[in-house]
């Protein structure tokens, strides 16, 4: 109760949110403004100011946004939808490698990231199957003409990093080489709900890119990132009490070559290649014994060409494409050789401007080799109401294919004693989205309200199956599950002057499951966020953000179980030496918020930072 009084009187200038950019920058690798949809960008300098260094560590502060602790890393949810259903790229190509369905958010560091743009709500009209929920596109920096910068940090609960980059551009080239270590020995939690360790992680990260201008030809762009993840834990097992050493030695390859040809003043056309590599070398190890010990091995391959298409022309803006791309996974997990698929996506979508009435309709034709055509299409209708006010509303459509663990997973798990197959019948997820939004902006403030409904249907999920028994559990793969989610954001951006300012948003989300009719478990149906950024002298910086989530439920077979609100609470400090220091100081989970069991979250800690550049 204490918490929601702290947040209330905060927030008591306004109730919240602050309203997506439109801003249209750097050209160089595919943006989402490009596409004329709704964009909300998340600048270099907010993400410095923010001190984190890596997404988990930066999105929770942003409206919509919850970050969840899991065994296998944080994943992230969107207006109460799980990340199953977000769609994360780097420079408009999809990452591989989900875990459980989900991206494990914390390997994506920012040291490399220039800004992030992001749509909320479905866009599988623009970017093709997963992204029913919204989009992440992380565009990586390219730095000054010429710059070396170097920066290591240290955290209370053992973490530690050092990172480096170096950048030299000319009039008609670009070069940046990028590299990283961290370190991170994870957290335990002992409390009455019960014991938490979460894994170890030694992370190598290397990048580097190179752009060359060809001047009538147009501009050619590689981008090339590798890393090493190291992941370990050591288990014990309650019946067996069997003492077990998980590890996954996982190696991440990115790499894409694109150019861009400007035809006219009014014209632009897009090539792009791409290659991604995700293997993973799981061990489990059985201390005194060997009856135990497993090793799985998981590759993970997509290979993409793409051609994009823009023209202006008269009131119209019009975009058109398609996208061709070669997946294969090959698990020790899963039944049988291994798997291919080839997808092929055609889109178009046409921008109409005419007096105070801005249209935007589109549609994505897209292949699968496996389940055949499917349409998903987008449109809106924008209207300016006043010089500072306009009033919108849009329809979009989202799809989600099975994925190969869903559809051929042949798992046995033999510490803990159950087993997980796929089912072959599965057919696609798809999503409806409505929604209905009033904007403004003002020389000091910045507002939204947004009513919103998002359907799914035909959700996969695990149930037992009949072979199943008590002592040895048998989970299978089916199309069962309906939910929706409805409910408003309101959002508010104060600039106050210089010294500070100020976003503040507040959403009420009905997360519901409507086979059960009962409310999903563990999704808050109350958010409230308040950020204050400060800047007393032109050296320093301070950031405060304090995130309220309401009561969440869990289900079980006594009484169903409600867990009290919660606050989480991030203060940063950016403080610049000179033209080549620069200090940070950051506290995460200030009120030490969290438990074992149904807060899985890192306890109270503290990290400081050394930047310099050169």
């Amino acid at each position: 109760m204490q918490h929601a009084v702290l947040i209330m009187l905060l927030m008591a200038p306004g109730i919240a949110l602050a309203m997506e950019n439109m801003t249209i920058i750097d050209r160089r690798l595919e943006n989402f403004s490009e596409t004329r949809t709704k964009t909300m960008i998340i600048s270099r300098d907010e993400i410095e100011l923010s001190g984190a260094t890596n997404l988990s560590g930066l999105m929770e502060s942003y409206p919509g946004f919850r970050v969840m602790d899991g065994h296998r890393g944080k994943t992230l949810t969107l207006y109460g939808v799980g990340g199953k259903y977000i769609k994360i790229m780097i420079n408009g190509v999809p990452l591989l490698g989900r875990l459980n369905g989900e991206y494990d958010i914390s390997r994506i560091k920012l040291d490399r990231v220039e800004r992030i743009e992001i749509i909320k709500g479905p866009s599988s009209s623009l970017h093709g199957s997963d992204a029913m929920a919204g989009t992440i596109n992380i565009i990586t920096r390219w730095g000054t003409l010429k710059e070396v910068e170097v920066m290591a940090r240290g955290g209370s609960l053992g973490e530690r990093g050092l990172s480096a980059q170096a950048v030299y551009n000319t009039d008609d080239q670009g070069l940046q080489i990028q590299g990283d270590r961290y370190i991170n020995p994870g957290y335990e939690r002992n409390d009455d709900t019960g014991t938490l360790k979460t894994p170890d992680l030694d992370e190598v990260g290397l990048g580097i890119q190179f752009s060359q201008d060809l001047g009538r030809w147009g501009e050619t762009v590689f981008v090339n990132q590798y890393q090493n993840r190291r992941i370990g834990i050591t288990d014990a097992n309650p019946i067996s009490r069997a003492v077990i050493d998980r590890s996954n030695d996982i190696h991440l390859l990115s790499s894409m070559i694109q150019h861009t040809y400007n035809n006219d003043r009014t014209g632009q056309v897009k090539v792009k290649a791409s290659y991604d590599r995700y293997d993973d070398a799981y061990e489990l190890d059985q201390r005194g014994a060997n009856i135990l010990d497993t090793k799985e091995d998981t590759l993970e391959t997509s290979q993409s060409v793409g051609l994009a298409w823009d023209e202006q022309i008269s009131h119209h803006s019009l975009s058109a494409g398609f996208d061709q791309t070669e997946t294969s996974f090959d698990s020790d997990r899963v039944a049988g050789d291994s798997k291919e698929k080839s997808v092929t996506d055609l889109y178009i979508q046409d921008e109409v401007n005419w007096r105070k009435l801005t249209g935007v309709f589109g549609t994505r034709l897209e292949n699968d080799g496996q389940f055949g055509q499917h349409q998903s299409s987008h449109g809106s209708l924008a209207y300016q109401l006043t010089d500072h006010l306009q009033l919108s509303a849009t329809y979009s459509e989202g799809f989600r294919a099975p994925s190969f663990k869903e559809l051929y997973m042949n798992f046995v798990n033999t510490s803990v004693g159950y087993e997980v197959t796929g089912n072959q019948d599965l057919e696609p997820e798809t999503s409806q989205y409505t929604s209905l939004n009033l904007e403004g902006q003002w020389t000091r403030l910045r507002l939204a309200l947004t009513v919103f409904q998002n359907d799914f249907d035909n959700l996969i999920v695990t149930t037992l199956n009949s072979e199943s028994t008590p002592i040895s559990p048998m989970y299978r793969y089916e199309n069962i599950q309906k939910a929706r989610y409805q409910g408003y954001s309101a959002e508010l951006q104060i600039y106050g002057n210089q010294y500070y300012s100020m976003k503040m948003s507040h959403s009420e989300i009905d997360s519901r499951d409507r086979e059960l009719d009962r409310q999903i478990q563990d999704r808050p149906r109350h958010r409230s966020k308040l950020a204050v950024t400060v800047h007393p002298h032109q050296s320093l910086d301070l950031l405060l953000s304090l995130n309220h989530f309401g009561k969440r439920v869990f289900y079980r077979e006594a009484e169903d179980l409600w867990q009290d609100p919660y606050v989480s609470g991030r203060l940063a400090i950016q403080y610049k030496v000179n033209q080549t220091w620069q200090l940070g100081l950051v506290g995460d989970n200030l009120l030490d918020e969290g438990d074992a069991r149904y807060l899985p979250i890192k306890p109270r800690s503290y990290s400081v930072s050394v930047r310099a550049r050169y």
